[in-house]
């Protein structure tokens, strides 16, 4: 079911009006997962739908797309003026979006790197770890593979003093 937008055109209000991510986004464990772009607006308190871009970009999917690009600009200013939606709030609203869009993905992006920086760390000393342990290895077995020759060494003198006095 679709509803009236500014009375003149009929868009689906079930539609989804903002980019929401498509992919499975990883997070570190113990980390917050990254916010909806609706919980971003929402905690940024861009919740009023009367003055939003928001309006400007449901009317603007449902125009044909064949309209040139000056008759869309002029039809949608056009209706914004018929519906009493200021041009300098809806510009605010929509640098308010981008404000906190930004400083969303900065604030993730700032966690992000503080979470890499101290996993590589964590690498780096578990690589070093299992050096260790590697060079640890190789000399347990040269040292087993010399005690197996002074063994083999001994039991072969051993054997050969048997057969000697046998």
């Amino acid at each position: 079911m679709g509803k009236k937008l500014f009375g003149l055109v009929e868009v689906d209000n079930e539609e989804e009006t903002t980019a929401q991510p498509t992919a499975a986004v990883t997070t570190f464990e113990g980390s917050t997962p990254p916010a909806t772009i609706e919980a971003i607006y929402t905690q940024a308190g861009l919740v009023d739908a009367e003055v939003s871009i928001n309006k400007v970009m449901q009317l603007k999917k449902a125009l044909p797309d064949s309209l040139a690009s000056d008759v869309l600009k002029q039809t949608l200013i056009g209706v914004m003026q018929a519906s009493g939606l200021g041009y300098k709030e809806v510009m605010a609203d929509a640098k308010a979006r981008v404000d906190a869009l930004t400083e969303a993905k900065n604030g993730f992006g700032a966690v992000t790197s503080e979470k890499v920086a101290a996993n590589s760390a964590k690498i780096s000393e578990l690589e070093a770890e299992i050096d260790a342990l590697k060079t640890g290895n190789n000399e347990a077995l040269l040292a087993q593979e010399k005690q197996a020759k002074a063994i083999d060494a001994e039991m072969q003198a051993l054997g050969d003093i048997m057969s000697f006095i046998s």
